[in-house]
């Protein structure tokens, strides 16, 4: 009783702390490399830069430092020397550059046989 436990264990409840605390140690725990999805810290780095490059690269032409920060993302992503990540580049430009059509799409409908 005088650490609490018991209270924490029948309540239920998760509070507002429990999910903030929660989602730091996630960030944290993928910022250093031990999120349980297969990827180091390094590998999610690049990721992100990738990402970051392909969304300045259809970015506006007034978006402030457009051009240093692409360059920046892009040479952290190790893009231009690996293949893979060129290629997951490259398709995060495709899916925002053709975002738009994806309303257009004919789709067979669910409900029938």
């Amino acid at each position: 009783m005088a650490l609490g436990i018991e209270i924490r264990a029948t309540s239920g409840r998760v509070t507002t702390w429990h999910r903030v605390l929660h989602e730091i140690r996630e960030r944290l725990l993928s910022r250093l490399g031990l999120a349980d999805d297969g990827r180091d810290a390094l590998a999610r780095t690049r990721d992100r830069a990738a990402r970051r490059a392909a969304r300045l690269a259809h970015a506006p032409w007034w978006t402030p430092f457009r051009k240093i920060r692409m360059a920046r993302a892009i040479r952290l992503s190790n893009a231009p020397h690996d293949e893979a990540m060129r290629g997951r580049m490259l398709a995060e430009l495709a899916a925002a550059q053709h975002a738009h059509k994806l309303g257009e799409l004919d789709m067979p409908n669910p409900w029938t046989c």
